[in-house]
């Protein structure tokens, strides 16, 4: 449950910008990076522990996940919201 919660701005964003008829399509468009990207990050985490950089990636992800929500404020900043 955690993790899915840093997922709902952008949800909420796809859910917003699309019409009914597109949002399935959307949703699917959005979710395959993203489970992409989490089968990989454990093994490179991994990898990054066995070679002794313990910090590394903590604060990766740490700077990606502020990246990644500038990059949602910078987008979705004049977006109005629909009633």
């Amino acid at each position: 449950m955690r993790c899915r919660r840093a997922f709902l701005p952008q949800i909420a964003g796809v859910a917003e910008n699309n019409g009914p008829a597109e949002r399935p399509a959307a949703a699917s468009f959005t979710a395959v990076p993203r489970s992409l990207a989490s089968s990989l990050s454990p093994s490179i985490a991994g990898a990054l522990f066995a070679a002794g950089a313990m910090a590394t990636p903590l604060v990766l992800c740490g700077v990606l996940k502020s990246v990644y929500d500038v990059a949602l404020l910078v987008m979705f900043r004049k977006v109005p919201p629909q009633d």
